[in-house]
């Protein structure tokens, strides 16, 4: 959420305590699905985001990022696109957390609480073309490092670029807050 802040992108913050239900199956019977992290729909981008939180110790550049995500994160997206629809792109988001900033990643990285984070972004789509099982026992899903190499994208290409200045700096100091649920007052 510090990165949709930072670059004032506005953006929906989804409450992860509770799983929704999915009703519009055929058989009736509703399935419990993951939450994403954040819904975002601005002029030309709608996208429902889930984020991957990952140590690193290396370099970004390396084939050692991880990119794993459970067979629940994937059958959740998959349902959340069908119940927003097409127009929506389901991104898993893996944010690393590192030791030094990376000067190719400066409009997707940030720092906070003392660390560096970097984000990259993959469509569910692109990410399916070439999934393999990582392990059957914990249900968890990856791609090869070199497919993941080659598709991740750094987080604000997936966005549009009015965000974002040239020298990635913000682009206004306003700031636009989250859209937070209606609390009730009775």
């Amino acid at each position: 959420q510090a990165w949709l802040r930072t670059w004032k992108i506005p953006h929906v913050s989804v409450n992860e305590q509770q799983r929704a239900l999915d009703f519009n199956r055929q058989d009736d019977d509703p399935v419990s699905l993951k939450s994403m992290d954040f819904i975002v729909s601005v002029s030309g981008c709608q996208l429902l985001i889930d984020i991957k939180g990952r140590a690193s110790n290396r370099s970004l550049t390396r084939t050692s990022a991880e990119n794993w995500i459970t067979r629940d994160d994937l059958e959740s997206l998959t349902r959340w696109q069908s119940g927003f629809g097409d127009a929506f792109t389901p991104l898993i988001v893996f944010a690393y957390r590192h030791l030094q900033p990376h000067p190719r990643l400066i409009c997707s990285q940030i720092e906070f609480k003392a660390a560096w984070y970097a984000f990259y972004g993959i469509p569910l789509s692109i990410y399916q073309q070439s999934l393999q099982v990582r392990s059957s026992r914990w249900q968890t899903l990856s791609l090869p490092r070199h497919e993941f190499r080659l598709k991740r994208q750094p987080i604000a290409s997936h966005f549009p670029q009015h965000y974002f200045q040239s020298d990635c700096t913000p682009i206004s100091s306003q700031y636009i807050p989250t859209v937070s649920p209606i609390q009730s007052t009775r």
